[in-house]
């Protein structure tokens, strides 16, 4: 095709213009579905199992009536999602190991510090919480008589679990925790 100086001009085909356009807009049509996919997973609601307290939001959380408690904060990044121990030798921690023992009553509490769904449950014990929905939300679960042993703990919200969202309780008899302190927080008086 001559332009207006008689000189030749090339002529994108249309063809082109629309992967052309269509690569832009690449970026914004991954934000929405991702955007959707997560709206879809906040919205699914599992099973209630046995659960611990109620969910609460903004009130003073009571470490009484148990003999141990141990506090998990729920926290996401670009590497995953996690449960953050809170007080005691597990603050800081990712995903801690909890350690009680079959005698005591051990009360788990999750606070939900990144406003995403979250909730905490120990399959082999039948217990969980229901879902945290909103930030600063909190809610516990008591956990008594358990048998020696090792247990998973997890967030049950689709995906999660294998976005790393787990750890481990260990139930040891007394005399293998004797002379040990304790990593939880200690017990309200």
């Amino acid at each position: 095709m001559r332009g207006r100086n008689g000189e030749s001009e090339t002529v994108p085909r249309t063809s082109t213009l629309i992967r052309q356009r269509a690569w832009s807009l690449r970026p914004l049509i991954i934000l929405a579905l991702t955007a959707i996919g997560f709206s879809a997973c906040a919205s699914i609601q599992p099973t209630p199992q046995a659960t611990g307290q109620s969910a609460q939001s903004a009130a003073p959380i009571d470490t009484t009536a148990s003999d141990y408690a141990y506090m998990l904060v729920t926290a996401s990044s670009m590497d995953g999602l996690a449960f953050i121990g809170r007080g005691g030798e597990i603050d800081g921690l990712v995903n801690p190991t909890l350690t009680i023992t079959p005698q005591q009553i051990a009360k788990i509490i999750v606070i939900n510090e990144d406003g995403m769904v979250h909730n905490f449950a120990i399959d082999e014990l039948d217990v969980a919480t229901e879902d945290l929905e909103s930030k600063d939300q909190h809610a516990a679960v008591i956990i008594s008589a358990a048998e020696a042993g090792e247990y998973e703990y997890y967030c049950s919200i689709p995906g999660h679990r294998q976005l790393n969202m787990r750890g481990r309780l260990i139930v040891k008899p007394e005399s293998v925790l004797a002379g040990q302190s304790e990593g939880g927080l200690p017990k309200s008086e």
